[in-house]
């Protein structure tokens, strides 16, 4: 009885903090959805979304997201920079995330 509460507890705990923010406009946040995406398009590509949901809150959610990406024939593949940034109820929870992409490209020309 004592590991099945243990695991509750644990599945709940982890699943408060694995919630990612949700970009309607999904073609302006290519390499935060899928890191596949990055370098695909050949040349330096800027990204930037914003949502602010329920503005008219007092605790509204705002979320902000930058992504540039580019095609590296040296290495033959695209390198992406991530940074997102979500601000939940005016500063309750607030999450700061980078992150580094890597694309391997096997048909290169």
């Amino acid at each position: 009885m004592r590991n099945l509460i243990a695991l509750t507890v644990t599945i709940f705990w982890c699943g408060c903090f694995a919630q990612d923010p949700l970009f309607t406009s999904t073609q302006q946040s290519l390499a935060y959805l899928n890191p596949s995406f990055t370098g695909s398009n050949g040349i330096i590509r800027n990204q930037a979304a914003f949502r602010n949901q329920w503005p008219q809150l007092s605790g509204s959610y705002v979320t902000f997201l930058n992504s540039t990406d580019v095609y590296l024939k040296r290495i033959k593949g695209g390198l992406a920079f991530t940074y997102l940034h979500d601000d939940q109820a005016r500063g309750t929870l607030t999450t700061d995330v980078y992150s580094l992409a890597y694309a391997v490209f096997f048909f290169d020309e």
